[in-house]
């Protein structure tokens, strides 16, 4: 099965990292499996000039990659903002496209978007990222129906995983250790290609945490707000 993920450096999603992606590539040659970095800026209109002549045919395209920037809104400056919706949201709608009009998905291959809980219960410490990864679950939606009976399309609403993202955009760090890991979730990823499923929630946490945010959105927004915006207190994480 080949399998082409963006932001593969660390966690669910890093910043690239030559460095650590040169090192997550040793890491997998030496369990077996082959694999072939591409370092690319995903923040750059044309970043698929020189990525997509690159690109062999995939069985799963995974929109892995994302990025942050937390405290108010008008506190953070826009060039960052921006930078936060080319890569969680242009991106992969870009790079997605052009993996389907040039055909390098195989026939009954997957699309995975990987996108957040914030799409059920808010993210007012980040209403960028929060908009961002909506507006990814919303896209993938909608392109599921349009591709109705061709490709499978998944959708991944993970809960708090212990990663370097999570470690430094977290208002308090107090129960990382009870965070899922990414190993767990890449498994329940997996699984859920394997058996074709549309949306996926890693853990029963996960799921309790979207239907509050489905049936009870007053009460998940105050719960967000004093977690993930009043916890800042003013500061802005970059």
């Amino acid at each position: 099965m080949n399998i082409l993920l963006t932001g593969a450096t660390d966690g669910i999603g890093l910043d690239f990292d030559l460095e650590r992606s040169r090192q997550t590539e040793t890491d997998l040659t030496a369990q077996g499996f082959s694999s072939r970095f591409i370092q690319t800026d995903l923040s750059q209109p044309d970043f698929l000039a020189e990525l997509l002549p690159q690109l062999p045919p995939c069985d799963v395209l995974v929109n892995n990659a994302g990025i942050s920037a937390v405290g108010a809104f008008a506190a953070l400056d826009w060039p960052r903002q921006q930078r936060v919706l080319d890569v969680n949201l242009r991106a992969p709608i870009q790079l997605t496209n052009a993996i389907l009009k040039n055909k390098l998905l195989k026939p009954g291959g997957s699309l995975v978007f990987i996108s957040s809980l914030s799409h059920y219960v808010g993210y007012p410490g980040a209403v960028i990222y929060a908009a961002s990864k909506d507006g990814l679950a919303t896209y993938a939606r909608n392109l599921r129906i349009s591709l109705k009976m061709q490709n499978h399309v998944l959708v991944v609403f993970p809960g708090p995983t212990r990663t370097t993202h999570a470690h430094r955009y977290s208002p308090d760090n107090a129960r990382e250790s009870k965070r899922m890991s990414p190993e767990t979730l890449a498994a329940q990823v997996f699984q859920a290609v394997q058996r074709r499923r549309e949306k996926l929630f890693p853990n029963p946490a996960a799921w309790l945490m979207g239907m509050v945010g489905l049936w009870f959105p007053s009460l998940a927004e105050r719960v967000m707000k004093r977690a993930l915006f009043d916890a800042l207190n003013g500061r802005t994480l970059t």
